[in-house]
């Protein structure tokens, strides 16, 4: 899994996810343990279910899951929100860091989901580094994750699950070739933050054996992550070492991620599921393993 963090992978995953890892920008701020649920209201089912689907099919990274949720999502958009759902759509990033006019459409999406889906929530802070805030145990069903930045570098929480009958540490997974990681987990979902900011992510959590981790390579601010991006769109070929930034790591020395710091803790989903009605059809292949 170490191999995500090659040429600033980490990076390109949150653009190429949209909207599961988008950035809202909130005051930083505590972060709090989970909160009690209310019943949605029959007027808002049909979103909460649409909303969820979108979630997973965006994590999914799928374009034969993103299209029809996409479709979806804005068709059971109630009236009040369907101008927030447009524009979240409208301006998903997909070759650069989320917009301004993105993180305020979906951030109307989240706080709507949050009032009237009756969804678990789970406030993690993000510091250096360090996750704060996440239970060891956490009750199944649709949870909406938010990860705060209370550092001063970028940080994410990727949500995986491992595959029924994995025994290995997250440790252990963390040290093997990425193909060999792939076969014992599954990605469920990415929230990503910027300094300052809250980022968001909504899961569908099934019982069972889970690793948060933080990808991101040590130093990267937000500078540093517009000058990887840059990178990436540029040439092909590196600068000479006279055309080198100075101060910039030479060539090939890749910096550590955060989860070899600590940014990484195991946690349990039990079966004790939040029921949200209207919900039950929502058993995902990307989060049974």
């Amino acid at each position: 899994m170490q191999h995500l963090l090659s040429r600033g992978a980490s990076s390109r995953r949150y653009i190429g996810v949209a909207m599961a890892v988008a950035s809202v920008t909130l005051p930083a701020g505590l972060a709090a343990a989970g909160t009690e649920p209310a019943p949605p209201s029959s007027d808002a089912m049909a979103y909460c279910t649409a909303h969820l689907a979108l979630e997973t099919a965006m994590s999914s990274g799928d374009p034969a899951m993103i299209e029809p949720a996409v479709a979806a999502v804005t068709e059971a958009a109630p009236a009040d929100l369907a101008d927030a759902v447009a524009a979240a759509i409208d301006n998903a990033p997909m070759d650069g860091p989320p917009t301004p006019e993105f993180n305020a459409a979906y951030g109307e999406m989240i706080d709507y989901v949050k009032a009237n889906c009756g969804f678990a929530a789970v406030e993690v802070l993000a510091t250096e580094y360090a996750f704060g805030g996440l239970p060891e145990e956490l009750a199944s069903g649709p949870t909406v994750v938010s990860l705060t930045n209370n550092g001063e570098e970028m940080h994410e929480i990727i949500l995986v699950r491992k595959n029924d009958g994995v025994t290995a540490s997250a440790e252990e997974l963390l040290a093997m070739p990425e193909e060999e990681a792939f076969t014992q987990v599954q990605v469920l979902a990415v929230a990503f933050a910027a300094p300052g900011e809250t980022g968001h992510t909504v899961a569908d959590l099934a019982p069972g054996d889970y690793i948060a981790v933080c990808f991101i390579p040590e130093g990267t601010t937000p500078e540093v992550l517009e000058q990887m991006l840059a990178a990436e769109s540029g040439p092909s070929e590196p600068p000479s070492d006279a055309s080198a930034p100075a101060g910039s790591a030479p060539m090939g020395d890749e910096p550590a991620p955060h989860f070899v710091h600590g940014m990484v803790q195991e946690f349990t989903v039990t079966g004790d599921t939040i029921e949200v009605p209207g919900t039950a059809s929502m058993d995902a292949p990307a989060t049974t393993g």
